[in-house]
């Protein structure tokens, strides 16, 4: 019941090195439920992302989650913010036993053991951060925080990293000798958050001896389906269905109790019943798998015509000197936006007029003339989020800054390594 919950629960917390997995373990062990801002936000927006944790439906939250009066330690829910890209952080919060699910579904696809060290490249606000803590709270295996840790450093100390496409590439650039073989070290598993890896990303890992699973999933639903090599297919601890516009909707055990939304960033996690969804669009393919075609909120509307990113990303990122590409859609009079792509490339001396001519042929290729990109960038490296994700911002601000096709090398700067 509701009435039933204590209030002001939430101990909000904000850190830059280590000390703060100290902090969250004491929180959770006093009954509190740790917030972990990221401190390279602005205090306005750290101000308004803690808003939301003071109201009646913080409480009625909680009360779904599992929260009753003395409750403290590992059966507490946990609360995670979002990276803020878009708008306000919001407040996501989940069941204790939510995650516990999530942790069998992690060691079901890299095979735990009583000798693994869990860590993370990821900053310490990150939901990926809480959720590897957890886990190896959880199971009572040492948690390595790494995300400003040498490479090397980092592949000696830890058995199994969770990681972002980026993260992965820069960690295997980090573990290279002079000749361009990878040493993985300790490490052994990589679990790379990402609906899709590119291929040539991957091999890279596999050669160097690691396992590598690269799953879609989101904050609210954890867990959705893993990459196999016709696509995404569902875990079996999910249930998902698609419907008639092509949105995604999931069910189980793994999904969050709910999100405390800002005013400028309302309704990302619907409900229907017991099926949850974010609002990505997918396609089945004639095999069954899933082709992720983006968010819902991420389609770029040119000319009346409505282009998914995430297609004309997989395309670039198949011609050779692409190491990632990012779509976005640049606002423009008339049409309503411009297709925008930034790449980055994998050598960062490439020319980059060359290598943008290759991938507007290979898109001209395969792809109707409408959803081929008509501003290019190339950027090395993309710039990055906190979290490890393209900071789409910044490459919207690249993109739309002049009407060229490229820019020199360098003009990227990455915020997170």
């Amino acid at each position: 019941m509701p009435g039933a919950v204590p209030a002001d629960l939430f101990t909000p917390m904000r850190g830059a090195d280590a000390t703060i997995v100290t902090r969250i373990r004491a929180a959770r062990a006093a009954g509190r439920i740790p917030v972990v801002g990221d401190v390279r936000w602005p205090d306005a927006v750290w101000r308004a992302a803690r808003g939301p944790l003071k109201g009646p439906d913080a409480r009625a939250l909680l009360a779904a989650a599992g929260v009753r009066p003395g409750l403290a330690g590992a059966d507490l829910p946990w609360a995670t913010l979002t990276s803020g890209t878009t708008g306000t952080p919001a407040t996501i919060v989940r069941s204790a036993a939510s995650w516990r699910a999530s942790y069998r579904v992690t060691e079901r696809l890299v095979g735990l053991a009583a000798d693994d060290v869990i860590g993370i490249r990821a900053p310490l606000s990150s939901s990926l951060t809480l959720f590897a803590l957890g886990h190896a709270d959880d199971r009572g295996l040492p948690f390595v925080p790494g995300a400003g840790m040498p490479a090397r450093a980092f592949a000696d100390r830890v058995t199994i990293a969770h990681v972002t496409p980026s993260q992965l590439a820069r960690l295997l650039d980090g573990l290279a000798d002079a000749r361009g073989v990878v040493r993985p070290g300790r490490l052994r598993a990589a679990l790379v958050g990402a609906a899709h890896l590119p291929d040539r990303l991957r091999l890279r890992a596999e050669r160097a001896g690691l396992l590598v699973v690269a799953y879609y999933g989101a904050a609210e639903l954890s867990y959705v389906a893993v990459a196999r090599h016709d696509g995404l297919h569902p875990i079996p601890e999910v249930r998902t269905r698609v419907d008639a516009d092509g949105t995604l909707w999931v069910a189980g055990d793994l999904v969050a109790a709910g999100r405390l939304d800002p005013p400028d960033r309302p309704g990302l996690l619907r409900r229907d019943g017991d099926w949850h969804t974010v609002g990505d669009q997918v396609r089945r393919t004639p095999s069954g798998a899933l082709e992720l075609l983006g968010r819902e909120d991420g389609a770029i509307t040119t000319a009346g015509v409505t282009v998914p990113p995430a297609p004309v990303e997989r395309l670039v990122e198949t011609v050779p000197g692409v190491a990632a590409a990012v779509v976005v859609g640049v606002p423009a009079p008339v049409v309503g936006a411009l297709i925008g792509c930034a790449v980055e490339p994998e050598d960062a001396t490439a020319d980059p007029a060359a290598l943008v001519a290759a991938c507007r042929r290979t898109l001209a290729s395969r792809l109707p003339a409408t959803h081929v990109p008509r501003r290019w960038r190339v950027l090395a490296p993309l710039p990055l989020t906190a979290s490890g994700k393209p900071d789409r911002r910044a490459i919207l601000a690249a993109l739309g800054a002049t009407a060229g096709q490229a820019v020199p090398q360098g003009a990227g700067k990455a915020r997170a390594r």
